[in-house]
């Protein structure tokens, strides 16, 4: 009767819309930071004083090359993850409503790099104190993050779209072509990085907090605990390595050291204790 109709696209998940625009981000700094070494040896100056331009330049030439390709209609880190922005209607967005979009973007990223050129351009203009714009700036500047946040939460909520730019534009995700398992995203590899990156995380936060002292006496104690008691009376061993002293040194305790279990000893913890007794340390080294 009727030809059967096309599967419906399922929603987007709140994951891809990020990772979106993460990768577009982390492309553009790319370019950027081989754009900043490339002038960087040019003339002094020159460089900081055009680089909201380049930027600028750079950004807009990663749209053109993409958003506004007419064969695909989407930004890089979109055609990765197989998606598109649609309008109200869901819908592709024209080229036109691109090119808006485009020149958008690009004007947002030049007037954020230029803020205080621009500011003190105003200040100028205006002939107003540095109080009063000072507080209209930090007025401005709280009012967009509290919209970015309550944007964030109402992405996490509904799954819209996380951009407050996109989202008032009434902007949101869909998928190009309907995905198949062939397009889905494995994540093991990247869940082995993300572990891997925590563990050595954790290792560069630990190590300095980690005593190697404290571990040498932990196995020391553990070396001498199946000792009795009269080993340790033994003047021929030390109670630090449970060996014959070397250079025999006699503590405040009247326990006998090796000279070198002793002095390393001191030297990595100055309020070194007796394993045995456990009374600090006090050696005149002879």
């Amino acid at each position: 009767m009727s030809s059967k109709a096309s599967p419906k696209l399922p929603p987007v998940l709140r994951v891809n819309q990020l990772d979106s625009y993460f990768l577009d981000s982390q492309l553009l700094i790319i370019f950027k930071e081989q754009v900043n070494g490339i002038f960087h040896s040019f003339i002094p100056g020159l460089h900081s004083r055009v680089r909201p331009e380049l930027h600028a330049i750079l950004q807009f030439l990663l749209l053109k090359f993409s958003l506004l390709s007419p064969n695909n209609g989407s930004t890089f880190g979109q055609q990765y993850l197989n998606l598109v922005l649609c309008g109200r209607d869901s819908l592709p967005l024209s080229l036109r409503t691109r090119w808006f979009y485009t020149l958008l973007v690009t004007g947002m990223g030049w007037v954020e790099e230029r803020e205080h050129d621009i500011i003190g351009s105003i200040r100028e203009t205006f002939s107003l104190s540095n109080r009063s714009l000072y507080n209209f700036q930090r007025v401005l500047t709280a009012i967009l993050y509290t919209a970015k946040l309550s944007n964030f939460i109402l992405f996490l909520l509904k799954g819209r779209i996380p951009s407050l730019m996109d989202s008032i534009l009434g902007y949101k995700f869909s998928f190009i072509n309907h995905p198949t398992s062939a397009q889905q995203i494995l994540y093991d590899t990247f869940n082995r990085e993300l572990l891997w990156n925590t563990f050595s995380e954790l290792i560069v936060f630990a190590l300095p907090i980690i005593s190697p002292a404290f571990i040498s006496k932990l196995s020391i104690n553990k070396r001498l605990s199946g000792r009795s008691a009269t080993d340790y009376k033994d003047p021929n061993v030390c109670p630090a390595c449970g060996f014959k002293p070397t250079h025999p040194q006699r503590a405040a305790c009247n326990h006998c050291f090796c000279y070198y279990c002793i002095r390393a000893n001191l030297m990595a913890d100055n309020g070194y204790r007796c394993p045995i007794c456990v009374i600090l340390v006090g050696v005149q080294f002879e």
